[in-house]
């Protein structure tokens, strides 16, 4: 490098599968499923530097952005070289690696980068800082230093999905650490001696502990590397989805390789159960073998039984109930979708009182609200307290819990229990049964213009059936009922005297023609709407979608499950950026009667 700094090979854990035993010489932090990588700050130069000592900073310019305003804030400690873990934190300890390799591996940004998961420095370590090795210094020190630097240069402590440089926690105990991985489903857990001095290589002082999950492949053949060929069903076919020999014993590879050799036409047979970290980019990832299965049957073997087995998801009772006869949409499928979009829901229903319906039976027959907590329901599903009443998920487990309720539709008020300010402004656009897709879009698109012009930024989704509805994000406890209602009340009559052939705020049906709907009187206390990603029992099988303006402009307005899914795959989030918007709307938030100056009969 030609910019003074002196890249250090970096230090690695062994793998074990012991605990330390004395435990007051170690602590423990969250091994993250990313690249290893080291951020290097100075004035004039900022660089993410990999392990192997290649420069990815065009691939993360977020990170670089973000190294910059630490550099303003650290400008008399520099320069200093973090050492971390490059992830896209899909929660705080579960990282997203097949997106991660994607934007490894790209070259420039694309439009729809806002719309998509942020990538996060986790860092754990500091090598240098005002041109001071730290290397031999012991790490509980190093450890110190990095405290100090990170609150002075406001490094988001915890990681969290969205922060950008953010200072991995460090636990004395594994214990409560682990629990947290195993429910995640997180790589594992690395041990350091608290004494330990940085040294490159691998070295016995730092420790590494996977959280290995158990799936089961199908062996069809073995190849020319010696390595063994495994495959999952998918759509009726055999499709590759490791190789493996780590872990077998001479014996057992031998004996394999006998069997595979001397039937070569014989039907897919033989069974493995192997541990791996998960699945990316078509393929498990560190795979090791565990054990022979004779008594499972290949077919058993698909492809959904493979990413389900590699997910947390609560036991489904009668898995095989179809919910949607139309889309033959199982109990299991709909888990399954709850639990891919779980992490998201709870970002938005956190603390807030839900209203769900049930469909036990599925959504062509008979269904019935819920906000009350059963008495047998999971410590993670508790009652709320204010008002509306209703049932709180704690954790995403109790989310899970009511989907295996046949718990479809979750609908929520705009505010946290105990809390009596909105945090969403939304306005609900409820089209005509016969509006074309183009005019709902184009509706859509006339009250962003609207809100454009009041530097107020605008979130989108389906309501799931056929209208649409418009987020703007507020700071906690600034804006009152009274003053959205108000607010709300003068947009929706200014949008009527621009647009009387296009708008209505008449609450009869069969008094609006052809004419949008513009509901703003559902901001109230008492009120809920549909939470953004749940289902609808409707047999069309719709979801209440987030979507970027780009799908509006496009007329892309209405997802099924399969398509949120293929979305969620790309790392489609646009309700992603919802509460850094929040924050930044807080000083428009507070002058909001100023705001109120519309040409209505209403003022606030």
């Amino acid at each position: 490098m030609t910019t003074g700094f002196t890249f250090t090979p970096p230090m690695k854990p062994v793998l074990s599968t012991r605990w330390p035993e004395e435990m007051a010489q170690w602590v423990f932090e969250p091994k993250w499923d990313g690249y290893r990588m080291q951020l290097l700050i100075d004035r004039q130069h900022i660089a993410l530097r990999s392990m192997h000592n290649h420069d990815y900073s065009h691939a993360f310019p977020e990170i670089i952005t973000a190294a910059k305003r630490i550099a303003e804030k650290l400008h008399h400690e520099l320069p200093i070289v973090l050492d971390g873990e490059m992830t896209m934190l899909d929660s705080a300890l579960h990282c997203r690696f097949d997106l991660l390799v994607k934007r490894a591996n790209r070259k420039t940004q694309t439009n729809d980068d806002k719309a998509t998961l942020k990538a996060t420095f986790c860092v754990f370590d500091l090598l240098s800082s005002g041109s001071i090795s730290r290397k031999n210094e012991p790490l509980i020190t190093r450890k110190t230093h990095l405290k100090k630097l990170a609150e002075l240069g406001g490094f988001a402590d915890p990681p969290k999905r969205g922060s950008t440089i953010a200072l991995a926690p460090t636990y004395t105990n594994y214990a409560p650490l682990w629990k947290d991985i195993i429910r995640e489903k997180g790589e594992g857990v690395v041990a350091k001696k608290r004494h330990s001095l940085y040294v490159s290589g691998r070295s016995d002082v730092w420790k590494k502990y996977k959280n290995w999950q158990k799936v089961a492949v199908v062996i069809i053949a073995e190849t020319e590397t010696g390595y063994f060929k495994g495959v999952v069903l998918q759509n009726g076919a055999w499709v590759s989805v490791c190789t493996i020999r780590h872990g077998m014993s001479p014996e057992e590879a031998t004996a394999l390789s006998a069997v595979l050799k001397n039937n070569p036409n014989a039907p897919p047979s033989i069974v493995l159960e192997v541990l791996t970290i998960g699945y990316a980019n078509g393929a498990l990832r560190d795979v090791r073998f565990s054990r022979f299965l004779p008594h499972r049957s290949p077919h058993s073997c698909t492809f959904t039984a493979l990413t389900t087995g590699l997910a947390y998801t609560p036991d489904v009772t009668r898995p095989e109930k179809i919910l949607w006869p139309k889309q033959q949409w199982t109990k299991n499928d709909y888990v399954q979708y709850m639990k891919s979009v779980a992490f998201d829901m709870m970002s938005f229903l956190h603390g807030r009182a839900l209203t769900v319906v049930r469909w036990p039976n599925g959504v062509n027959e008979a269904s019935f609200y819920q906000k009350h907590t059963p008495a047998y329901a999971p410590q993670t599903v508790k009652q709320a307290c204010g008002e509306p009443d209703g049932m709180i998920c704690l954790e995403m487990d109790g989310l899970l819990w009511l989907a295996n309720q046949a718990a479809i539709e979750f609908h929520a008020p705009f505010h946290r229990d105990g809390e009596h300010h909105p945090r969403e402004l939304v306005i609900d656009i409820d089209p005509y049964p016969s509006a074309p897709i183009e005019k709902i879009a184009t509706a859509a698109l006339q009250i962003k213009a609207l809100f454009d012009s009041f530097s107020l930024f605008t979130f989108v989704k389906s309501s799931g059936s056929r209208g649409l509805q418009l987020y703007i994000p507020l700071q906690p406890n600034v804006v009152s009922y009274v003053e959205t209602r108000l607010f709300m009340e003068a947009v929706a009559e200014l949008l009527l005297a621009q647009a009387p052939n296009l708008w209505t705020i008449e609450r009869r049906i069969d008094r609006r023609g052809n004419k949008m709907y513009l509901d703003y009187v559902q901001h109230h206390p008492k009120k809920t709407i549909i939470a953004p990603y749940s289902c609808r029992g409707r047999e069309e099988g719709y979801v209440a979608t987030p979507l970027s303006w780009t799908q509006v402009e496009r007329h892309e307005l209405f997802h099924s499950q399969k398509d949120v899914l293929e979305q969620r795959a790309r790392g489609h989030l646009p309700f992603l950026q919802m509460d850094e918007t929040r924050q930044k709307t807080q000083s428009t938030s507070r002058q909001w009667p100023m705001l109120c100056v519309l040409p209505t009969r209403h003022k606030c």
